[in-house]
């Protein structure tokens, strides 16, 4: 059975593996209350899905670490997965860098009625859901599973406080009090143009389906300055409504000189990024952060701005501190179009434990794509889908700092280039680090045109194999083996004119397909 390369939003996965002809295992997730403990056979279930036999996945590189949902005696008391609405839905992505790849997510402890999506290709794949929720605090116990049964716990403690929500509404005209009864109708209903105001410090803000214009301060060039003690950190779309927000006047930015940890940003349609300032952004994290996740959000349309040398990006977290945990997960970016100058996806600098996973990209043009600019350690890309000009980017540059960068991997990754000169993969992008770089792994990932660059060599070779590279034939000089370790699987490489590997979409085809599905590529197969 074959299981779904690239989870995608707005996309049924059944309907993706038509092309395999292979049979889609549906998985339900497990309900448990409280007091329930998992079920070991379960870690090796009728259908044979999980784990899956060797040589079809890659052994961990590095351990299993848990970026998103930190510990409550980490985590400030306004940070979202702290606390539920009585009458909204509980959903809560689940990070976890490193380990062996696909996992398997379990409920260990829950209040009655929660799920979670268990198994790849599973629907909510790891994002644990609680639809009815009784009043008072709960704790959750959630376990992570990885191919060769490592296991990592992660335990929080979720309260019920309808007090800690505001929500807005377009076109609510009644009483504006905030409450899901009787919401705000704009944004500046609770921003007040003013970034001081506190009328709704460090609320949960919730927005309902509808269309909204992002507004801010006058005393700040017009944009919106979000921060841990009066604007809210956390920014999230009502449940299976999908509220649009035009920002062609307006970025959200952290403020300087202050902290703005446990940010929050998920299921909104950001659109139209602001265009008149000198480099665009949906969002800059311009003051020391930690615990950044932006889940389920879709970033449409920006440009370069007026100079578009800086770092246009939709969100560019930069080198003011270092930072730990930040989670960049299943969101959809299209006419991201930044060109040929140093634009991308996301920008981070200065970051470890670092997940960049299940991703989209379409009809975009830009320089780097997810730009792991100067992260420092602990840094994993994976089972992204980017069909679009813009790739992944591992910097290795000054702007990680003065440790030499180490333990990062990009894997199980499709990237078909559609853009001139765009790199499907720029490993080592900067040789500010030549010969100090550690731990780099690349594997189990599909590149389909143009170049695949891994540049410069670090203190030992690159690990990479079990890899489709399909390349034009004059970038076949930028796969340099001589700096590479293919230790465990070798990798299929090809030129686009006498490709017989893979399809227009990155799948083995022929006897390629019979030999390699789910051991070479970002296809996620079990024979059994």
């Amino acid at each position: 059975m074959t299981l779904n390369p690239i989870i995608q939003k707005n996309i049924l996965f059944t309907a993706f593996f038509l092309p395999l002809l292979f049979v889609i295992a549906l998985f339900t997730s497990c309900d448990s209350d409280e007091s329930n403990s998992p079920d070991s056979d379960t870690l090796n279930d009728s259908e044979g899905v999980f784990p899956l036999p060797s040589g079809y996945f890659i052994p961990a590189k590095m351990p299993m670490h848990v970026v998103y949902p930190r510990p409550d005696s980490e985590t400030q008391t306004h940070a979202r997965h702290r606390w539920m609405h009585s009458k909204m839905t509980y959903e809560i992505p689940i990070g976890v860098q490193g380990g062996a790849w696909p996992f398997k997510y379990e409920i260990i402890t829950a209040p009655d009625g929660a799920s979670i999506g268990q198994l790849y290709g599973s629907q909510d794949y790891g994002v644990l859901k609680i639809q009815t929720i009784a009043s008072g605090s709960h704790n959750i116990v959630i376990r992570v599973t990885d191919q060769e049964m490592n296991t990592v716990d992660i335990s929080w403690t979720a309260t019920v406080d309808d007090s800690k929500f505001t929500f807005i509404q377009e076109g609510y005209t009644g009483t504006k009090v905030g409450t899901i009864d009787q919401p705000l109708g704009t944004w500046n209903d609770w921003y007040k143009n003013d970034a001081d105001d506190t009328s709704y410090a460090n609320q949960i803000l919730v927005f309902r389906g509808g269309n909204y214009t992002l507004t801010g301060d006058a005393s700040q060039n017009g944009n919106v300055e979000i921060n841990s003690g009066t604007k809210t950190p956390s920014i999230i779309a009502y449940p299976d409504e999908i509220p649009i927000i035009d920002c062609n006047t307006a970025k959200i930015f952290t403020r300087n000189g202050t902290s703005a940890n446990d940010i929050f940003i998920s299921g909104i349609q950001w659109e139209n990024a602001r265009t008149d300032l000198a480099n665009s952004h949906f969002f800059w994290a311009t003051s020391e952060t930690n615990r950044i996740t932006f889940w389920n959000n879709t970033f449409d349309t920006i440009e370069p701005g007026t100079a578009g040398n800086d770092n246009p990006s939709c969100v560019f977290i930069p080198a003011t501190a270092n930072k730990q945990y930040v989670l960049y997960k299943h969101n959809t970016h299209k006419n991201i179009n930044t060109g040929g100058a140093n634009g991308s996806y996301i920008d981070i600098y200065k970051a470890s434990y670092v997940l960049v996973e299940e991703n989209t990209a379409t009809d975009s043009d830009n320089g780097y794509g997810l730009w792991m600019k100067g992260t420092i350690a602990y840094v994993s890309v994976r089972a992204n889908d980017i069909n679009s000009g813009g790739g992944i980017t591992v910097g290795y540059g000054i702007e990680a700092g003065t440790t030499p960068p180490h333990d990062h991997e990009i894997c199980w990754n499709r990237v078909i280039q559609n853009s001139t000169n765009r790199n499907t993969l720029l490993f080592a992008g900067s040789n500010f680090y030549i010969g100090k770089t550690f731990n780099s792994f690349i594997y189990r990932n599909t590149f389909v045109n143009n170049a695949t660059w891994v540049r410069f060599r670090g203190n030992e070779d690159f690990e990479v194999y079990g890899n489709v590279v399909v390349m034009n034939a004059n970038s076949l000089s930028k796969w340099d083996t001589s700096i590479m370790d293919e230790n465990i699987e070798g990798n299929l490489t090809a030129t686009t004119d006498s490709n017989e590997i893979t399809d227009s979409e990155g799948l083995l085809i022929d006897a390629s397909k019979t030999e390699y599905l789910g051991k070479r590529g970002f296809e996620v197969f079990d024979p059994r």
